[in-house]
């Protein structure tokens, strides 16, 4: 119970003091940072993973070395940034990077040996030399010097995958992910996960995991785009699908922050751009979700006016108008949105809210094919099996039924819980009350 406590309050704070000790060296003059501060800085560039960031960081990495040469962490932040150079960005020979890199993390290990960070930075830089098996118990010592130390658990993971102990691997970056949620090498990481699954025969987890890499690296590099030019308003636009993905697709972000930051991207797209379809599209998909079903239609209308075969927008009228006591008009125009763009990025959501829509409908027969089509084309989202087990349930056919719902439960519980147990902003009471008695017909005893 202790252990739990103290990662639950890691989780809280630690996250929020980093990011606050950042900010604050951000806001001194270069010229008035002492070692602590210009290491964080270098911290702040390193988190924004390009390789003019990682020069930066290197610069002042490297400045607070000549602050205070004994200051250990100046030395595993310049370990990093180097590794870097040499792997992520190629701006190094990559033996000549790995050999600096390894050097100046046993230069911050030898400065505190009880530097769990330093530790975990020289497990990465002996792994990128090949040096595998000492890697391991450099990362297994930082561990245990700082067990809610993310990116001990991070390195780990690493070598856990690479060394034949997949799951253990996956299993550790589970924690990594947990501790900071935030990890600005979330997407490397993923695609560590990615390859574990692949190993160990997980072929839909490996897929999963690498669309969750992309995702997490497409909202990074979308943010940086927006900060090269705060007035382009496809970075805002871009930004908020990938929101809607952390939260809505692979729970990264709650979907109260997700949600949040979303809809705030998107009236921004829109604020910078008011004749930009992609942007209003993506504003209505935003106000759906908060429940707003008037204003989504609006939004979706303006954009159709705009450009009336832009399929985004078709989906985005569909979908508010299903949620709106509109079922059958939004699944015509669902059907338009899937026929003008049938390989769209959101395929998968179209797909179910065609069963949903059919569904609502009480079209129980047509709403089973369209969830099972829907199943065969993306058979692992949960909501696919919890609109066939709905429907089955309607139709009476009890085993089908129960088979489905345990599948919607085992697929994303988390998901199920949200749109089930508790009834999801965008559902309209008697909708939702529609959709839990197919749901209790099915076996459902919630």
């Amino acid at each position: 119970m202790q252990d739990e406590i103290t990662e639950a309050v890691t989780i809280a704070i630690a996250p929020a003091i980093a990011h606050a000790e950042r900010q604050r060296a951000m806001r001194k003059p270069p010229e008035s940072l002492d070692a602590w501060a210009a290491y964080q800085r270098g911290l702040w560039h390193l988190s924004h993973v390009t390789a003019g960031e990682k020069a930066l960081a290197e610069k002042f990495f490297r400045q607070s070395i000549e602050l205070d040469p004994t200051f250990a962490g100046g030395h595993a932040g310049l370990a990093y940034a180097l590794a870097n150079a040499g792997n992520t960005f190629q701006q190094m020979d990559f033996n000549d990077a790995m050999g600096a890199a390894e050097a100046s993390a046993r230069r911050a290990v030898a400065l505190d040996a009880t530097d769990a960070e330093a530790h975990a930075v020289l497990s990465g830089t002996l792994a990128g030399r090949g040096d595998m098996a000492v890697a391991l118990i450099e990362a297994e010592h930082a561990r245990s010097l700082s067990p809610n130390l993310a990116s001990a658990h991070g390195a780990l993971s690493m070598l856990l995958i690479y060394s034949g102990r997949a799951r253990e691997g996956i299993a550790a970056h589970q924690t990594c992910a947990r501790l900071d949620p935030r990890d600005p090498r979330l997407g490397w990481r993923l695609h560590r996960v990615a390859l574990g699954h692949y190993f160990i025969g997980e072929y839909a987890p490996a897929r999963d995991a690498a669309e969750l890499a992309i995702n997490a690296v497409a909202e990074k590099f979308f943010q940086r785009a927006i900060d090269l030019d705060p007035l382009f308003a496809g970075g805002y636009t871009r930004l908020a699908l990938a929101l809607n993905q952390a939260w809505g697709l692979f729970h990264t972000r709650s979907y109260t922050e997700g949600q949040s930051a979303e809809e705030a991207a998107a009236h921004r797209a829109v604020a910078l751009d008011g004749g930009d379809a992609e942007a209003r599209s993506r504003l209505s998909f935003a106000l759906i979700w908060r429940g707003d079903h008037q204003g989504a239609r609006a939004e979706a209308e303006r954009a159709l006016a705009i450009c009336p075969n832009l399929a985004s927008a078709h989906g985005a009228l569909g979908v508010a108008l299903a949620y709106s006591a509109g079922p059958r008009e939004g699944l015509a125009v669902l059907e338009t949105c899937i026929r003008l763009d049938p390989r769209q990025p959101n395929l998968s959501g179209r797909l179910s809210q065609v069963a949903m829509a059919l569904y609502f409908c009480r079209e129980y027969a047509a709403a089973v094919e369209a969830a099972k089509r829907a199943i065969q084309s993306f058979p692992d989202r949960s909501v696919n099996y919890r609109w066939l087990a709905a429907a089955l349930g309607q139709l009476g056919r009890s085993e089908e039924a129960k088979k489905a719902l345990e599948r919607a439960i085992a697929v994303a519980p988390d998901s199920f819980d949200m749109s089930v147990r508790h009834r999801a902003p965008w559902f309209r009471p008697d909708d939702h009350a529609h959709m839990l008695e197919g749901l209790r017909k099915a076996g459902w005893q919630g």
